[in-house]
Formats: C-alpha cells, structure tokens, sequence
C-alpha cells in the first residue's frame, strides 16, 4: 500500500518490514485484523493495518460497509509500544535491540542539517546516534 499522510510517503513495498501481528481470526470474518510494522529508510515507523467490516480499518461505501486497510504513521516510541504489546521479547530485542536498565526511550523532531551533523558524527567516531546526544547534553 502506498499512502501520503502529512505530507509524508509511506510504502510497504520499499519500507522494511519489521513485524507483524493479527488476532487469529479468518481473514473473511467481520473482526479480522492484522497490524503490521514498517521502518522507512529515514527510520520513520509506520503501522498498516487492515481489517473486516466491523474494525476500526473498515471503509464505508455509500451504505455499505467494507473490510478496509490504511496507513498509522508512527513514533518510535508508538512503534515501541506496539511491539511491547503484540511482540515477545525475543521479537522485541530482534527489532528495538536489548533494553538497557537506567535509560528512557526519547523521540525528536530535528532539523536535516542537524541530523547530517549527527549523522556525520556517527559515522566519523563510530557512536551511536544515542551516544553522541547524550555526551553533547551531559559535556563528556
């Protein structure tokens, strides 16, 4: 499915294809649903999700209403949340890497010539993007 929501691109044919999840009932029944969670080259996560008629994805044609899918842009603290929720923890490490105690999951908005200088710095030093951040905050 592609999709532009705010202004952004989102395609599940060229995004990576990190998990997916649905509750086990027949794809042709009203409550089916199936959620999926995509990570964009960017790092931009999103969720597609589909389901029957009586679903949070269905469409209405006109009277009628239909089994639909649509587009969940998401942050990675959303997609995090979704993981915890429908993943196990060998998935969950799989994906987001093993949690480390002591620390917080932050999500920010930077501008792009911000973050070519992260991500020249992250390539230069070898760092994480997270470590790079916390040594600018804490002057190590």
């Amino acid at each position: 499915m592609y999709k532009v929501v705010n202004n952004k691109r989102y395609n599940t044919e060229t995004a990576k294809r990190l998990a997916a999840w649905d509750n086990g009932v027949l794809c042709n029944d009203f409550d089916y649903r199936a959620e999926t969670l995509y990570r964009k080259k960017n790092l931009e996560y999103f969720i597609h999700g589909e389901g029957g008629a009586a679903t949070e994805y269905a469409e209405r044609d006109g009277y009628n209403t239909m089994a639909g899918e649509c587009i969940i842009p998401a942050t990675e603290e959303q997609a995090r949340a979704w993981a915890h929720e429908h993943l196990n923890g060998d998935d969950y490490d799989r994906i987001f890497g093993e949690p480390k105690e002591g620390t917080a999951f932050v999500t920010v908005e930077i501008s792009n010539a911000a973050k070519a200088k992260l991500d020249a710095a992250k390539s230069k030093d070898g760092k994480t993007q997270a470590d790079i951040i916390e040594s600018l905050l804490l002057g190590l």
